[in-house]
């Protein structure tokens, strides 16, 4: 009980890391999985660990989750807690580091306790510590790395711990590469800043290799690694990055892109200040790690620029980074101010508070809808002469959970629809015949009834109307229900179906056959070349066409 009372603000910091690791192990359990999580699963968990780490042009699969995924679930079982195992460990690992960290650079305990709340409240860090995905194993390996090279330079005279600091460099760096493979630009870009502002050299090149020589030894065996696996799988990795990302090109939209980045992130404040430490601290090693955070962040942002910019989950492991700044700046104004010393834990209050308030927002903001819950609430509610127009996307995630019966709910709400409901961006979504692509068709009509679900998912109502005679179909949807024995025909190659419209939850209808129902699939187009005549006399000639047009 003595060193609880004097070590109230860590008793807190240890107590609020608990509270949280419960919140993740009850949400691990009762959330909903996402269509990444389910993608994993189902196409990289049960193949060898061989095509686990060579198929890596399909931005689902980050290797090694995968692999941990497949180690935890044939230990443990499969279920929703054992495939988010690996990210929960890594997150509880991320704090282990945050705490040496902190207890090597940091003397004051406000400021630590500063730097440990805004990574442990960080809506993003919490919701992939929960998530099985690779970027909370990302992230812990960026900070380990990190972590590494400081430790490298404060005992560069210790030659035992050099080589152990430099192997857990190594180790960390390899991780972060094979975590998500953007990881090649986070080490790069540390190493890079941590040598430009942590070598002397005024001392001359031969004086430097010496000084270094242990870890030079880590960095080509690095390099080895990168060749090794990069070289080796790059013209996957080339079809990857064509296929993925945002490419930004010019001084002020990279600026936005920055911008929002950091903000999503929620490491802009920490950033700034930051900055604003390299004109207000004194300590010359505490400006060396300022700038070597500050450089590390600009050289991944402008990755970017020569490469593509990707989602902020993509640059997570900036968060701690920036955090890790922002104690130090604030530790180096409490030495040297005695009113902040006084105030201390009245900020480190403040940042709390501000901090769990801006944690559920990110969090809200990082999470994906709870699909579960909102179906729950949609078979309860929604009227069954209400076709549902699920994403496709969505349907996956959907039929993974309940099967047979969405795919029987699908079925009825079929039969006569009267009303079309569609969700999130008020589009409609399909799948292509032709290679199983996603294809989206907006929506310009007005809906008859727009709101929010429970789970926090928009949703858009529009009514289904017969085609009329002479109406313009271009800028409109058509939605086309065919069912009976003459489905296979209309499929051949050249079929009016195949050449304009894409399948409507398509992860539900092609599963039909295999629950002894009628063959019963809905299709969608936008802006037809048929014209509303033809639609017409297809549904004469064949009483298993059905036609209808999206709006008034």
């Amino acid at each position: 009980m003595a060193w609880i009372a004097k070590h109230k603000i860590e008793t807190l910091i240890a107590g609020l890391f608990f509270i949280l690791l419960f919140l993740r192990f009850f949400n691990m359990e009762v959330r909903s999985p996402e269509y990444d999580e389910l993608w994993t699963i189902h196409n990289y968990v049960n193949i060898p660990a061989g095509k686990i780490f060579t198929d890596v042009v399909t931005p689902n699969n980050h290797p090694l989750n995968s692999f941990l995924i497949r180690i935890s679930t044939s230990f443990f079982g499969m279920s929703m807690f054992t495939i988010r195992l690996p990210a929960l460990l890594a997150f509880c690992g991320l704090f282990a580091l945050c705490i040496a960290a902190a207890r090597n650079f940091m003397n004051s305990t406000a400021a630590r306790a500063a730097f440990l709340l805004l990574v442990l409240l960080n809506g993003g860090i919490l919701h992939y510590a929960e998530t099985a995905r690779g970027y909370s194993l990302q992230t812990f390996f960026v900070f380990a790395a990190f972590l590494s090279l400081l430790l490298f330079e404060k005992f560069r005279e210790q030659k035992k711990k050099t080589v152990l600091y430099g192997l857990l460099f190594l180790l960390s760096a390899a991780g972060t590469c094979l975590s998500v493979s953007s990881g090649v630009i986070f080490i790069t870009a540390l190493t890079a800043a941590w040598w430009i502002f942590h070598t002397p050299f005024r001392e001359g090149l031969r004086s430097i290799f010496i000084r270094q020589k242990i870890l030079w030894i880590f960095l080509v065996l690095f390099a080895l690694f990168v060749l090794l696996w990069y070289g080796g799988n790059y013209s996957e990795f080339a079809k990857g990055r064509n296929s993925f990302g945002t490419s930004i090109t010019g001084f002020f939209p990279f600026l936005l892109f920055a911008g929002d980045t950091l903000y999503a992130t929620g490491a802009a404040v920490m950033v700034l200040a930051a900055v604003a430490g390299l004109f207000l601290v004194r300590d010359l090693e505490k400006q060396r790690l300022l700038r070597t955070i500050l450089g590390t962040v600009l050289l991944v942002l402008l990755s970017a620029v020569v490469l593509k910019g990707g989602p902020p989950r993509v640059y997570l492991p900036l968060l701690p980074l920036s955090a890790f700044a922002f104690g130090v700046f604030f530790d180096d104004l409490i030495e040297r101010s005695e009113k902040l010393r006084k105030y201390g834990n009245l900020i480190l209050v403040a940042i709390c508070a501000a901090g769990v308030l801006w944690s559920n927002k990110q969090y809200q903001e990082w999470s994906d809808p709870d699909l579960g819950a909102a179906w729950q609430e949609l078979k309860e509610k929604v009227s069954p002469e209400i076709f549902i127009a699920y994403r496709p996307t969505d349907a996956y995630v959907l039929f993974s959970i309940f099967g047979e019966e969405i795919v029987k709910d699908n079925f009825r709400r079929m039969e006569s629809p009267r009303l079309l409901m569609l969700f999130h961006d008020n589009e409609l979504g399909c799948i292509n015949f032709s290679d199983k692509s996603s294809r989206i068709f907006p929506v310009s009509a007005p809906a008859n009834e727009s709101g929010v679900l429970k789970a926090g998912i928009p949703y858009w109502i529009y009514l289904l109307r017969k085609p009329r005679s002479g109406e313009n179909l271009n800028r409109k949807n058509v939605i086309c229900i065919i069912s009976g024995t003459t489905y296979p025909a209309i499929l051949a190659p050249d079929s009016w179906l195949k050449k304009e419209f894409a399948v409507v939850n398509f992860f539900f209808t092609r599963n039909l056959t295999s629950l002894e129902l009628p063959v019963v699939n809905v299709f969608a187009a936008g802006s037809p070349s048929m014209t509303a005549e033809e639609m017409n006399r297809l549904e004469r000639e064949d009483s298993s066409i059905r036609f209808y047009v999206l709006g008034e």
